[in-house]
């Protein structure tokens, strides 16, 4: 059977996942603050968390497939009537009760597999962010993945600003040491580096005096030339370096929000899954419930798009798998 190859091929894939997974790095037990919790170490046991629940699932998954192929071998069938209707009571009850098991199971490997997918992506996503503060010269090429996510990270900075204080407010929480939790710290260290670098507090103090000066007209050619001079060649190359740094540490911070989100959706499709028993029309359900009740925030919902639109352009590795499938039954 199509699906019973196809579903052993995932399960063998996801083992080898799994298997890589158990040479990372372990769970740690520190705080976000601390400085061994810095980015790639927490998203690697984030990743491995990831990579761990989609193995234990395909795992369950192919138990449920190799008691249906030993099922079918159980016994001869005649070709050209319905295997169902040869089925004694037990046997197609048994065959149900396996047939529901795998469709629950397909469900949690689809959820699963998004969240792997997420984490991975938004890892990168953080990356393409630095790589454009430190070489924004140097961007990806043109219709690429990671031109694609480079696009979403700009963009996110018009669709969900962040006021300032924001990052002030950062030294102020608590936590694990979570990917999530993480971003935000580098988010924090970056701004704080940004604000106590060489020179700038000597270069805010000028611009401000020549603001006062100018009465807040700063145009080089109603300046003199001394004032011109300052402004352009010291002035503001530090005010570029300073507010480039911190829209970075506005794009980590931002990139951490959207971790979150990832995480909300992984609950709620969970409690689909639950409540569903492997119909993925049911999908979204408690999503919708919980805006509706205030669970979710309104800027998380609209934050959301933005995971819907990688998993349209970027969908779950499982999905890609589903593809095949569909593409070699048609060829057969």
């Amino acid at each position: 059977m199509v699906v019973q190859v196809t579903v052993m091929a995932l399960f063998s894939s996801l083992l080898a996942g799994f298997s890589m997974a158990e040479q990372q790095t372990s769970v740690r037990s520190a705080s976000m603050h601390d400085e061994v919790c810095d980015v790639q170490s927490a998203w690697k046991t984030e990743y491995v968390t990831a990579l761990d629940s989609s193995a234990r699932i395909a795992s369950n998954t192919s138990e449920s497939i190799l008691q249906m192929q030993e099922l079918m071998a159980s016994r001869e069938w005649n070709e050209g009537e319905p295997i169902g209707e040869q089925m004694t009571s037990d046997e197609a009850n048994k065959w149900g009760n396996l047939e529901a098991k795998l469709a629950s199971g397909t469900f949690a490997s689809l959820i699963e597999g998004k969240r792997e997918r997420d984490v991975r992506v938004l890892e990168r996503m953080a990356a393409l962010a630095g790589g454009l503060y430190n070489s924004p010269e140097r961007l990806p090429e043109p219709d690429s993945e990671d031109a694609f996510l480079l696009g979403i990270v700009v963009a996110m900075r018009e669709l969900y600003p962040i006021e300032s204080d924001k990052l002030d407010l950062i030294p102020n929480m608590s936590g694990p040491c979570t990917f999530e939790n993480s971003l935000r710290s580098e988010a924090w260290r970056t701004a704080k580096s940004a604000v106590s670098g060489y020179g700038v507090d000597e270069a805010f103090a000028d611009l401000e005096a020549l603001s006062k000066k100018y009465n807040g007209t700063l145009e080089l050619a109603q300046m003199s030339s001394a004032d011109a001079r300052q402004l352009s060649q010291r002035i503001a190359p530090v005010v570029g370096r300073v507010s480039m740094e911190i829209e970075f540490a506005k794009d980590l911070y931002r990139i951490a929000e959207l971790d979150g989100v990832s995480k909300v959706m992984l609950e709620a499709n969970r409690m689909d899954q639950y409540q569903s028993q492997g119909d993925l029309g049911y999908s979204g359900t408690t999503w919708k419930e919980w805006v509706e009740t205030g669970r979710i925030s309104q800027r998380q919902h609209e934050m959301s798009g933005a995971i819907n639109l990688i998993n349209e352009r970027m969908p779950a590795d499982i999905t890609k798998s589903w593809d095949q499938m569909e593409i070699g039954s048609e060829q057969k």
